[in-house]
């Protein structure tokens, strides 16, 4: 065992006091070197544990008691090295620092022993756990209730986005159907008291029709458009439906801006709330002032066709004993000497029955069952055969200027015809201006375009000859225009005008396929507009025809009259007979074929009437041929040969002679049909 000498100081190792017994002394030793080597590798632990847990509250703590443990440490380190080295003061210094280590950290310990007691417990932090862990598993399924709530509102946002996106294209839809719609639409208040609803909303088309601006429209009351001519029976009603909460639908006549009247059709409708209250009205307004002037000009039209088959059937009989008479008068003024007192008697019944024929003829020619003769003409020519006569009928006082157009077209029509038009039209002039004036015709080639059609009924597009005839007379007021194309419609005095010039005006026109239309203003005068369709390329006008002449056309030849109406039938044999004809007769179409099947009876020309009982003169005269070939056939009628063709009773090309006819005009057909066989 080594043994180590007193220090300087004479302290003594601690081996002495082990008696340096070298079990007790390695005893000591080691577990001193142990207790060091522990008391230094604990402080080393506990700083890496508070440096990485800067957390804990009570960290200053462990750091005294870490300063604690090395000085515990350091004084078994110096007492191992005692043993051998005496180091007491050094080992009391240590112990000193130990002390001061100690006392601090057992204080500090001794306060921070509740605060360790308060900690839990693993169980108590278990439990903890698990709470905090249901803790989190409710927050999370909360969460994800959430999040689900969340992208449900999300859905539902978009959605309703869409929706009212949707909604606002459909309002400015909506919106902008409203301001470019042609109808007016307009929005009032629902105050139906004095001073009444209130216009607080209304179109472009509402300014349109009225011609007030929008600014002269809202706030005011809809009875500003009305005037003396609005039905008030019709307002009443639309009161007494919005008082009882009801739409209603009605017409009256309103006024634009500028004075002028116009129809308006329109409709009232309620507009409530949720609640049922009516908060305010809307109307749809329609201008119908067209539609309107269209209805008249229908009713206008059927009421001429329903007097017109009255007056035709009364013309188309009457020509009928027109033709006894005018027949019989002529064959008395051949036989009479000029110098006969009678021969002046029979004269006069003969112009009067002249004059009975023009007025059927006017009816016949207003019901379009005159015979025409149509022909290519140009309507220059026939105004310039005119004139000389209407300078003489007219007067003086009346100044007429013709205005030729140049280039005319050719229109298809009876000549007789277009100049009746011309003098009617020259003669109702003179009469709308009694202390005289001027008259003015005009020609020119027009092109009537669909626009023009849409306004006016029965008017086709296209190309047309107009006529106009203009006059500086008292002129018309609307209501007498209405009527003038009217039968026996007249402003003239009794005694003074049959009614028939006018609306034989509008006839002609109408059986030509064209159309007349008036435009006058009182005090400044009329105008007449006559268009007639204009014929394709470049036809030539036909000639003048010849007029009638007295006497009879003298032939030759066998002739079956057949005639139902006896007065007719035996002025025509009569006439026949003394034009140097063989003539036979027959009331009907049986009795003349029993006398066409006798072999022995020759017949060269058969004069028929159309309309007869039984059978039909066309039914006859194709009998007649297939009994006898070659035979010629005339026709009498007062009918138009374009009515009879229509309906089957004429072949197209017949001579057909008009009712009532004279000596000239019968003999003069039936010496026509015969020229063939006088040429064969």
């Amino acid at each position: 065992m080594v043994a180590f000498s007193p220090a300087s100081t004479g302290a003594l190792p601690h081996g002495y006091c082990f008696l340096w017994q070298p079990g007790l002394i390695w005893l000591h030793a080691v577990s001193d070197s142990l207790i060091g080597a522990a008391y230094v590798t604990i402080p080393l632990s506990l700083g890496q544990f508070i440096r990485q847990r800067r957390d804990i509250p009570f960290n200053w703590m462990v750091w005294c008691f870490v300063v604690f443990i090395l000085a515990c440490g350091a004084t078994h380190v110096l007492d191992v090295y005692n043993i051998w080295v005496p180091t007491w003061w050094l080992s009391g210094g240590v112990k000193v620092l130990t002390a001061a280590a100690s006392v601090p950290t057992a204080i500090l310990l001794y306060r921070l022993v509740p605060r360790l007691v308060a900690l839990p417990s693993p169980q108590q932090l278990q439990r903890i756990n698990d709470k905090l862990a249901a803790e989190i598993a409710i927050r999370e399924q909360a969460e994800a209730a959430l999040r689900e709530e969340h992208a449900e509102l999300e859905q539902r946002v978009q959605a309703r986005t869409r929706e009212l996106a949707a909604a606002n294209a459909s309002l400015r839809l909506l919106e902008s159907a409203v301001q470019q719609a042609s109808d007016a639409f307009t929005v009032t208040t629902a105050d139906l008291d004095a001073p009444g609803p209130r216009i607080v909303y209304a179109n472009p088309a509402f300014s349109r029709i009225t011609g007030y601006e929008t600014n002269e429209i809202l706030g005011r009351n809809p009875r500003f458009l009305q005037g003396p001519a609005t039905d008030r029976a019709v307002l009443e009603r639309l009161r007494q439906s919005l008082d009882a909460g009801e739409s209603f639908a009605g017409e009256t006549v309103n006024y634009r801006k500028d004075g002028t009247e116009f129809w308006m059709n329109w409709r009232v409708t309620p507009v409530r709330e949720g609640d049922g209250q009516v908060t305010h009205y809307v109307s749809v307004h329609r201008d119908v002032t067209e539609r309107r002037d269209l209805e008249a000009q229908l009713r206008q039209s059927q009421k001429l066709e329903a007097v017109g088959q009255l007056a035709g059937g009364v013309a188309h009989d009457f020509n009928n004993v027109l033709t006894a008479i005018r027949g019989n008068c002529a064959l008395l003024l051949q036989e009479l000497p000029a110098a006969d007192p009678r021969a002046e008697l029979v004269q006069e019944i003969d112009e009067a029955g002249q004059r009975a024929a023009r007025l059927t003829g006017q009816l016949l020619t207003f019901t379009r069952r005159q015979v025409r003769r149509p022909e290519a003409l140009e309507f220059n020519t026939v105004v310039e055969g005119v004139l000389p006569m209407l300078r003489r009928i007219l007067g003086e006082r009346v100044r007429i200027n013709f205005k030729p157009g140049s280039g005319l077209g050719l229109v298809w029509g009876d000549r007789g015809q277009l100049e009746q038009i011309v003098l009617n039209l020259a003669v109702n002039a003179r009469d709308a201006m009694p202390a005289g004036g001027a008259l003015r015709f005009e020609t020119s080639n027009v092109e009537l375009s669909p626009a023009y059609a849409g306004l006016h009924m029965s008017v086709i597009p296209g190309p047309y000859v107009m006529l106009a005839v203009s006059d500086t007379g008292i002129g018309m007021d609307s209501d007498t225009q209405q009527h003038i194309f009217e039968p026996f419609f007249t402003t003239k005095p009794p005694g003074k005008g049959t009614g028939l010039g006018l609306a034989t005006v509008y006839s002609v026109v109408k059986q030509s396929k064209g159309n007349v239309w008036v435009y006058s203003e009182q005090g400044v005068g009329t105008t007449f507009k006559v268009y007639f369709p204009r014929m394709p390329g470049q036809a030539e006008p036909a000639e003048r025809a010849k007029r009638d002449e007295p006497g009879v056309v003298p032939g030759r030849g066998h002739v079956l009259v057949v005639e139902d109406d006896p007065g007719v039938r035996e002025v025509t044999v009569r006439i026949l007979r003394q034009a140097g004809y063989t003539v036979q007769e027959a009331a009907d179409a049986l009795t003349a074929q029993r006398l066409i099947a006798d072999p022995a009876q020759p017949l060269d020309v058969l004069v028929t009437d159309v309309v007869m009982p039984r059978m039909t003169g066309k039914a006859l005269a194709d009998a007649v041929r297939a009994m006898r070939p070659g035979t010629r056939v005339v026709f009498m009628s007062g009918y138009t040969g374009g009515v009879l063709e229509e309906q089957d009773l004429l072949e197209p090309g017949a001579m057909l002679v008009a009712k009532p006819f004279t000596p000239w005009g019968i003999t003069q057909a039936v010496s026509e049909v015969l020229k063939p066989v006088a040429g064969s």
